[in-house]
């Protein structure tokens, strides 16, 4: 339960105290990627060559189809998401709505509003900042006004960060419990963005270049899954290319990487992406992706199962194996 700015600061000071220390360099845009002999190329004009190219350029990447060969586009829900925070003591001091938090664990607290032949709305609520804030995030039939702003701050790769106005948020929680509602009041610097998702792409790398993150695999927040297969692939990254130096290792510990990585991803992004379909549906969708255990056809959505399954995976050891087996 991180606020996103804690986990960016997080890994930005164990990146500073390594050594020697990696370089970052922020404000230089990459404008294309040539894969086969690993040249950056930054909107500056500065070309860099290096071994191995890390891509992660989210979920508008404009260089997946550097990798995969092809266009990638995005799908697109009817369905978007305001988000913004709230300090937690001012939640806390509620009478009604005090009470879902109060001396509660971390986790997420939902709030559902459905009606037969109209789309529902999702209330998503957990606290982060070690419980200073609440972040809150609600799903909601896209606006006809959120659109133009949406699209504005898509095409300048901010798509997180287009403007949405307290009253938008008010009105579309209109119908939830008052004590639900109060949970919305005077929220600030607003944000919202549509829910997007791509269905499994058939590679992650092509000769020195790899897609980790969205721009890999984006999928619908529905598990919470998008970062946690981020920082997978960061995982499998590292234990697979622990001691290499020899820039001829690099493509096949890519292949080994892809073989790792495409088979359970493609079982998370059809869960996350399919949640509302029927359960053998999505069974035999991600057989096409995955012969491992997986959470059963009677499971439910955040159960047990599906939380083992999601939470229990240790990236780094099937690493490992991958390496012993192949060493």
């Amino acid at each position: 339960m991180f606020h996103r700015a804690d986990l960016h600061a997080g890994l930005q000071a164990l990146m500073e105290a390594q050594h020697p220390t990696p370089k970052l360099h922020l404000g230089e845009a990459v404008q294309d990627v040539d894969v086969g002999e690993g040249i950056i190329k930054l909107s500056n004009g500065t070309e860099v060559k290096k071994q191995l190219v890390i891509i992660a350029d989210g979920s508008h990447s404009k260089l997946i189809g550097k990798v995969v060969g092809r266009p990638c586009p995005v799908n697109k829900a009817p369905m978007s998401m305001y988000r913004f925070l709230q300090p937690m003591k001012n939640v806390l001091a509620h009478p009604q709505a005090g009470k879902f938090y109060k001396d509660q664990p971390s986790g997420f607290t939902v709030f559902y509003k459905t009606a037969v032949g109209r789309p529902g709305l999702l209330l998503n609520t957990y606290p982060c900042r070690g419980g200073q804030l609440l972040y809150v995030a609600l799903l909601h039939p896209t606006k006809p006004n959120e659109k133009s702003a949406i699209q504005a701050h898509e095409a300048r790769g901010e798509a997180w960060n287009a403007p949405a106005d307290v009253q938008d948020v008010l009105s579309s929680a209109e119908g939830f419990h008052p004590a639900i509602r109060t949970i919305c009041e005077d929220a600030s610097d607003v944000k919202v963005y549509t829910n997007m998702w791509r269905d499994p792409i058939e590679t992650f790398t092509s000769a020195r270049a790899v897609l980790i993150g969205d721009c890999g695999h984006l999928m619908l927040q529905t598990h919470g899954q998008g970062a946690c297969m981020a920082l997978e692939d960061a995982m499998a990254l590292e234990v697979l290319f622990d001691g290499v130096d020899n820039p001829a290792e690099v493509q096949p510990q890519l292949t080994k990487f892809d073989e790792l990585r495409r088979p359970r991803v493609g079982a998370v992004q059809t869960m996350s992406n399919k949640m509302m379909s029927p359960p053998d549906q999505v069974t035999t969708e991600v057989r096409r992706y995955y012969d491992g255990p997986i959470p059963g056809p009677t499971a439910k959505t955040f159960s047990k199962e599906y939380n083992d399954f999601f939470f229990l995976y240790d990236v780094a050891e099937e690493a490992r194996r991958l390496v012993d087996n192949r060493s």
